[in-house]
């Protein structure tokens, strides 16, 4: 173990993994140069805390799930929450994960519309991005689905598609 100042010991703790949805009405519509500066810090500082995920935006809807330790991801979400760009965040789906599903990106970035998602989640007739998230709130089984076509439309590469 580790010897602090005060002569105590601090025993590590193992890290556990915790994977939040979340969706916010954006309240700017953002160019592309604004997207690619906002990737590209949050790129930046989601690296520096050890978190990954993607980031999407449908119909003026920001998406986001983030991964990293529970503590760390909550913090970033209660932040996000308080960003002026960001109205009525509501967390979609959070859960304990036993292994990231966005391994090599510190943010990615795809732009699909709410058809494409819906078909993602097995959705059949919804139509809007809010209906969408209600229906995956209700059902969060449909989720794995969703992330197993947003890892495919990314690439499995940092370099890959997905960035602005």
């Amino acid at each position: 173990p580790l010897q602090w100042p005060n002569g105590a010991a601090r025993a590590r703790r193992p890290v556990m993994l915790y994977q939040l949805m979340y969706s916010s009405q954006s309240t700017f519509a953002p160019s592309m140069d604004a997207m690619a500066l906002l990737l590209d810090r949050a790129r930046r500082q989601n690296a520096a805390r050890g978190v990954t995920g993607v980031l999407f935006s449908v119909d003026g809807v920001f998406v986001q799930i983030l991964e990293g330790e529970r503590d760390v991801v909550r913090r970033l979400v209660e932040h996000i929450g308080k960003d002026p760009r960001h109205d009525g965040l509501t967390v979609v789906m959070e859960r304990p994960i036993a292994q990231r599903v966005f391994t090599s990106w510190s943010m990615a970035w795809i732009n699909p519309d709410a058809s494409e998602v819906a078909a993602w989640a097995r959705l059949d007739g919804t139509t809007g991005i809010q209906q969408v998230l209600a229906r995956l709130q209700q059902n969060p089984a449909r989720l794995p689905a969703v992330m197993e076509h947003i890892v495919a439309a990314i690439g499995d590469s940092a370099g890959g598609a997905g960035q602005v």
